[in-house]
């Protein structure tokens, strides 16, 4: 895992700390549009100690809110306010841009309400991700994604390796 300094991007501190956005907010430093600029950038722009910051960061992290690691996604239960969050927002932001966000929310809220465990909702979950990655073009994010829909996509990749190998692990069993 990258360490975590004042070098990184915005959209980098948050995937490695999702919590890190709420005290990032607090300070008025955007995850949204402002994603891709450094926590330096940010703190000269609004006259922060980067230092501080970095240790209101640190401590965030190391008082149980644990970064993904590796990139690995815990469960959809577990990421599915968090995808709904992200959806809402850039569809709201960027529908305009890519009519597909529309649609892709109504995945996503679908997919939130599919997590029940059993194989129905399994066969569903992954029916649902299928067409959240033909609506990404197969989850790559677009040239002129701001952080949210950025992190949307990762995200969403990162479920959909996720359920692929959960499901090719079960078929060997």
């Amino acid at each position: 895992m990258t360490e975590l300094n004042a070098d990184c991007t915005i959209a980098g501190i948050v995937s490695m700390a999702p919590h890190a956005e709420a005290v990032l907010a607090d300070l008025g430093i955007d995850n949204c549009c402002g994603a891709h600029a450094t926590l330096r950038e940010h703190c000269l722009r609004l006259r922060l100690n980067p230092d501080a910051v970095l240790g209101r960061l640190a401590s965030c992290v190391t008082e149980g809110q644990a970064p993904l690691r590796g990139g690995h996604v815990h469960s959809l239960r577990a990421a599915a306010p968090r995808l709904l969050e992200l959806a809402q927002r850039v569809a709201a932001a960027h529908t305009h841009r890519d009519a597909r966000l529309g649609e892709l929310l109504g995945v996503i809220e679908s997919l939130a309400g599919a997590n029940d465990g059993g194989d129905a909702a399994a066969g569903r979950t992954a029916a649902l991700l299928a067409r959240a990655g033909e609506l990404t073009d197969h989850f790559r994010v677009p040239a002129q994604a701001c952080g949210s829909w950025t992190q949307l996509v990762t995200l969403l990749g990162r479920l959909h390796e996720q359920a692929a190998s959960a499901t090719a692990c079960a078929s060997r069993a």
